[in-house]
């Protein structure tokens, strides 16, 4: 049995909001045929009309499938969107599906590994060099192999890269404080010209440090605040920010990049 991969916060993204509880059911549902078939996100147009069936509601799947493009969870031939290639003729597109998702090739080449490895398994129980607990002392079958210790190769006792880098993988809560670097900044205003980075920027501050649980920490929050801004919807009727405010917002930023730069290099020469 294959799995999808769905953030368990992904009901935050104001889109699934904007889709109401059918069209969230028929998007999960159209992702599970589309994993299931291998079609790296592609999903026949008649297909995804009749995905979910609501017995006793006055309610067509039809329309959730119109309100999943509307809203950007799906595409239709001809979209414009940078981040998505073409649906196939006649199919609708899921959006960011291999962001989110393995694609068929990755499936299938971990099928054929699979098998591979089952072969060499039922090759090796048929090896004659293999002796059953039956053929042996009592003493071999006791025997249990002494399980070889991880090498440390630091002469003064520290850990091996791929050890100290197994340790270091731990995800951290957000700071209050935590600010993204200019460069960040300047990436996201160029690609969402119409949100307003202040104001989204605090709201990322609010959620995540409000947030409990270990979904509440995140390995990498550079990557999180661009999800968490492309993702953003400018509000209906708010026009954003003006530039020059951005601008302000941004200087500051920078300000404060380079800051900790020299706190940090004063750091170094005390030590």
């Amino acid at each position: 049995m294959a799995w999808v991969r769905v953030s368990d916060d992904f009901y935050d993204n104001p889109k699934f909001i904007d889709a109401g509880p059918l069209g969230v059911a028929v998007w999960l549902s159209g992702l599970a045929y589309c994993n299931r078939n291998l079609t790296d996100g592609n999903i026949p147009e008649s297909v995804a009309r009749r995905l979910v069936d609501f017995d006793g509601i006055a309610y067509q799947p039809a329309t959730s499938v119109e309100t999943l493009v509307d809203v950007g969870l799906m595409h239709r031939e001809g979209h414009d969107c940078e981040r998505c290639p073409q649906p196939k003729p006649r199919h609708l597109l899921y959006h960011d599906y291999l962001e989110f998702q393995r694609s068929a090739a990755d499936i299938q080449a971990d099928r054929e590994a699979a098998k591979e490895r089952m072969r060499r398994a039922r090759s090796a129980k048929r090896s004659p060099d293999v002796r059953a607990n039956a053929e042996r002392t009592d003493s071999e079958v006791r025997v249990t192999p002494t399980p070889t210790p991880t090498p440390n190769n630091s002469p003064n006792g520290e850990l091996a890269p791929q050890q100290a880098a197994a340790k270091t993988m731990r995800g951290t809560r957000l700071d209050p404080s935590w600010m993204p670097d200019p460069e960040l900044i300047a990436e996201l205003r160029s690609e969402c010209p119409n949100i307003d980075l202040q104001a989204e920027h605090r709201k990322f501050v609010d959620f995540w440090c409000s947030k409990t649980g270990k979904d509440a920490t995140k390995l990498d929050w550079r990557r999180t605040w661009r999800n968490w801004i492309r993702n953003a919807r400018p509000a209906n009727g708010v026009k954003p920010r003006n530039q020059q405010e951005t601008e302000a917002w941004l200087d500051r930023a920078m300000q404060r990049a380079i800051e900790a730069d020299e706190a940090d290099d004063l750091k170094g020469i005390e030590a």
